[in-house]
């Protein structure tokens, strides 16, 4: 039997119409349980679910809506247990564009999330959370609602705080950051907002990006300058561990820093110059931070430092008020609320050597100094000062100073000894000048 052109056109208009009905009918049929899905609180409910699985925060979301080919939340608030990472998350302004392809495969697949502003206040959890963090590409099959995907994501605006506990307290606020799965992990990219830490100027954040790996952030590269003087830098790249059982190897480098940004009053006043440096932090598993580095200061000058003061005014030279450092460096290092500097290593031409160490534990402070003056300053100090200094090292005259008290009121133990070597030099001057003029008036005994 054959069929004729006529009737195979026919069947095949009656063919297409019924394809385009099947179509239109899934099509409504799909929005139909899209719109079902979306609208019922069963949708919000596993949303926040998929948020719970992933951060450890039990919270809800506001009811969705229809945005375009999207959905659209005024926002999430969420609180973490004791095993999350996570104090708390908010969310403002949430928007998921949904591929509309896949609504015809029942099947909702985000292709990108935007948020407007989102805050997250971290913590150290009590014990290490056993469900780990979820991938945002993965979800079963709960509910109805079949397997979800996430392409890409951005957050406009990004806060984060974490208490002292963590590497000393600090916050971050105003970071536009952007995402991109991959199936190595999160292609990261951040830009713009400030960061405050622990020791540092409030920091500007000009560009960072990385790799998220499950638990482990693999930090590329980050630019930031401080927000009073931008022309200084501070940068860092290495991998962060962002739980207890990952281990964190980072370095970072400073550049053209100054002093006034970083050290606390009176010692702001009393050292200006340029910080520049490099070193690590580190923490192995489950273990706190350490830090350390190597430190230069350039165009450094010391400024009415209280024993170089005490010094000229014995001295009577007027050279140790303002003392411009041809050489300053020292090592770092820290852990927790402690800090040894050690390796001092400053020099002002062939005026003045200082060597040694401190130490700060909270706000107290220790160390010892060498200090060393050329043998033309030593040489002017009265007889009554014998063994304050000794000829040593390099043909320098040596005294060691005893660091003690606060981050606040560093006290030393050379100003009180040359003070009190001044009193008792007076006396001396005076009985000299009394003899030479007896010398003069008296005639000499033959």
């Amino acid at each position: 039997m054959t069929i004729s052109k006529k009737n195979l056109s026919r069947w095949l208009r009656i063919a297409g119409l019924a394809a385009a009905l099947l179509l239109v009918v899934t099509g409504v049929v799909g929005a139909f349980w899209v719109y079902r899905t979306v609208q019922g609180k069963g949708f919000a409910d596993h949303a926040a679910e998929l948020v719970e699985r992933a951060t450890g925060c039990t919270g809800r979301f506001d009811p969705f809506s229809f945005a375009g080919f999207g959905l659209a939340t005024a926002g999430y608030q969420g609180k973490g247990n004791s095993a999350s990472h996570f104090a708390s998350i908010a969310a403002k302004n949430v928007r998921i564009e949904l591929d509309p392809l896949a609504i015809l495969r029942f099947s909702l697949q985000v292709r990108r999330v935007s948020i407007r502003k989102l805050v997250a206040v971290l913590q150290r959890p009590s014990v290490e959370n056993k469900a780990g963090t979820a991938g945002t590409s993965a979800a079963g099959e709960e509910k109805g609602l079949a397997r979800w995907s996430l392409g890409r994501f951005r957050i406009a605006s990004l806060g984060i705080g974490w208490p002292e506990t963590m590497a000393g307290g600090g916050s971050a606020e105003g970071i536009d950051l952007r995402g991109e799965g991959s199936e190595e992990g999160w292609g990261l990219r951040a830009k713009g907002g400030s960061i405050r830490v622990a020791g540092l100027p409030e920091l500007r954040l000009a560009e960072a990006h990385g790799l998220l790996e499950g638990k482990t952030l693999r930090m590329e590269a980050a630019e930031l300058h401080p927000k009073d003087a931008p022309e200084a830098l501070v940068a860092g790249t290495g991998k962060l561990g962002l739980a207890p059982s990952e281990p964190t190897d980072l370095s970072w480098q400073i550049q053209a820093l100054p002093t006034w940004t970083v050290l606390p009053s009176p010692w702001k006043e009393r050292v200006s110059g340029e910080v520049r440096g490099f070193g690590k932090v580190l923490a192995e598993e489950g273990g706190p931070y350490e830090w350390k580095g190597d430190l230069f200061l350039d165009q450094g000058v010391l400024h009415d430092i209280p024993f170089l003061v005490a010094l000229d005014s014995l001295l009577r030279v007027r050279a140790l008020q303002d003392v411009s450092l041809s050489r300053a460096q020292c090592h770092v290092e820290g852990k927790g609320e402690r800090m040894r500097i050690s390796d001092i290593a400053i020099q002002s031409g062939e005026t003045m050597v200082i060597h040694g160490w401190a130490e700060v534990e909270g706000k107290r402070v220790s160390g010892v100094l060498n200090v060393g003056l050329r043998s033309e300053l030593a040489q002017l100090i009265p007889r009554v000062n014998l063994g304050l200094f000794e000829l040593g090292a390099g043909g320098y005259f040596w005294t060691t100073v005893r660091l003690s008290g606060t981050t606040d009121h560093v006290q030393e133990d050379l100003t009180p000894r040359l003070d009190w070597a001044i009193k008792k030099s007076l006396p001396m001057q005076m009985e000299r000048k009394g003899e030479q003029l007896f010398r003069r008036v008296v005639p000499k005994i033959p």
